[in-house]
């Protein structure tokens, strides 16, 4: 192999790389521009940031096929049927945190949803 096909392989690779970049390889935490939503949970395979009405959250990972940021908004929906037991409420996919943020604020919950974290101190209850 000569030279200049090792560099163009070199340069592609590189480019590739560049391509496949994404915020979550990055560990930013995408919350600090907005202050109603917090980092609340953070693995090698996720991001959670919460809502301060700590109801709605947008899990933030990476598509399998494209490499590239999803940002997922979603709440659970919490009743009681003889034990507590809770719904996930998908409210929609985007390929960027401002637009997730955006759906998370104007997400239309029953009026009866309660938080996570008081959901599940009535469950220890």
């Amino acid at each position: 192999m000569t030279t200049t096909e090792m560099t163009k392989m070199t340069q592609t690779h590189s480019e590739m790389t560049i391509h496949y970049t994404n915020l979550f390889s990055q560990t930013v935490d995408l919350a600090a521009d907005y202050s109603d939503f917090a980092l609340t949970f953070k693995c090698s395979t996720f991001d959670k940031y919460t809502h301060q009405d700590g109801k709605v959250y947008i899990m933030h990972g990476v598509d399998s096929k494209t490499f590239l940021d999803v940002f997922t908004v979603e709440a659970m929906i919490y009743e009681y049927k003889g034990c507590w037991h809770g719904n996930s409420m998908n409210f929609g996919s985007f390929d960027n945190f401002a637009d997730a943020v955006t759906c998370a604020r104007n997400a239309q919950l029953p009026e009866v949803s309660i938080s996570e974290d008081a959901a599940l101190s009535l469950m220890r209850n």
